[in-house]
């Protein structure tokens, strides 16, 4: 396939559906849609499938989309990132040759999985292919394929979260593509961590507690429905102003709980990339996600973990037009359209940033 040059990128989370769309005006990249619509709550996976669909066509009929061509994700819970390296064989061998090393190593039926992978650069005189091994669920590219068809759409690029961030990362930040970094994309139901060293991924790990989890503690802890927990979650002046001092002490407390594990199962995978890698710490964390946005979550990170935390900025080296996108509109929900932004950055990589 040529290269693609105009690509709407949509991410159908377990939250939301987000969409994006990215063009280039006098060799710049331009930010030209940026939306998201919460999704209902459904019980079947017909049902979800169902109100997908139609959040996605109204996602579609309210913004200027100019083309059908689409880049989507799959899982990141499902589905699996592994660097590897093989033996240097011929080209017409290489896909074999990486099949038959898959199957020692990943542990599950590979017929189940569809198989791809991405050379990176070899050591001088090596004589190994350095490569990325992506494997995912045959029955969940064909739901994702689907979906894309029903709302008339045609998916060109189907990828995983976790590459989607790596290109979001190397477009944006490619000054700084020789640190070794850790990006953590905190979901509403999943937390995604994607070490890169030297712009490319060398370890990803997607983890079941996402802003959820913050989400049901203070439930929890205050006997309230799901969307009272979820508008305390993120501000308490929408309690009373007798209850806000009484309660901020304990909120705390049942939130840096939920933090104290996050922490705990980042500072576990940085270890054993550490180990994986001759003892190469990671020299910065950038936090992404509608997750990342908790009041104090950010500074907990940085004290818990020793190390320099930074929000990831989706738009750093993309122009912005503020009519089109004021940026207190911007602010509420940029923080989570990271993979939908990498997803639609796929066809303008070769793209001078400014």
């Amino acid at each position: 396939m040529g290269v693609v040059r105009e690509l709407i990128g949509l991410e159908v989370g377990n939250f939301a559906v987000k969409i994006t769309q990215i063009g280039v005006k006098q060799g710049k990249l331009r930010l030209e849609i940026l939306d998201r619509e919460i999704l209902p709550v459904t019980d079947s996976q017909e049902d979800k499938e169902n109100a997908a669909l139609m959040t996605i066509e109204r996602l579609l009929s309210r913004n200027t989309v100019k083309t059908k061509q689409v880049a989507t994700t799959i899982s990141a819970v499902s589905s699996v990132v592994k660097r590897m390296q093989i033996p240097k064989v011929a080209p017409k061998l290489l896909r074999e040759a990486i099949q038959w090393e898959a199957e020692q190593y990943l542990p599950f039926d590979l017929s189940e999985y569809q198989i791809d992978y991405q050379l990176l650069p070899d050591e001088k005189d090596s004589t190994y292919h350095q490569l990325l091994l992506v494997a995912a669920p045959k029955a969940e590219i064909e739901t994702s394929v689907r979906l894309m068809r029903r709302a008339g759409l045609q998916p060109v690029i189907l990828d995983v979260p976790a590459l989607a961030l790596e290109n979001l990362y190397t477009i944006n930040y490619a000054r700084e593509k020789s640190y070794y970094v850790c990006l953590v994309d905190i979901g509403a139901r999943s937390t995604l961590i994607n070490i890169l060293l030297a712009g490319s991924t060398v370890l990803t790990h997607s983890l079941p507690l996402g802003g959820d989890d913050y989400t049901k503690a203070i439930q929890n802890k205050l006997g309230i429905d799901y969307n009272k927990a979820e508008s305390i979650k993120h501000s308490l002046e929408t309690l009373p102003k007798e209850l806000q001092e009484e309660l901020q002490e304990e909120l705390q407390e049942t939130l840096q709980k939920v933090s104290a594990r996050l922490s705990q199962e980042i500072k576990s995978f940085m270890a054993s990339s550490e180990a994986a890698f001759g003892g190469l710490e990671a020299e910065k964390i950038f936090l992404s996600g509608g997750g990342s946005l908790l009041t104090g979550l950010a500074y907990y990170l940085r004290e818990s973990l020793n190390k320099p935390v930074f929000f990831l900025n989706p738009l750093r080296t993309i122009n912005v037009n503020k009519r089109d996108f004021p940026v207190e509109k911007l602010l509420t929900f940029l923080a989570g359209m990271a993979v939908s932004i990498g997803l639609a950055l796929r066809c303008w990589s070769d793209v001078e940033a400014k």
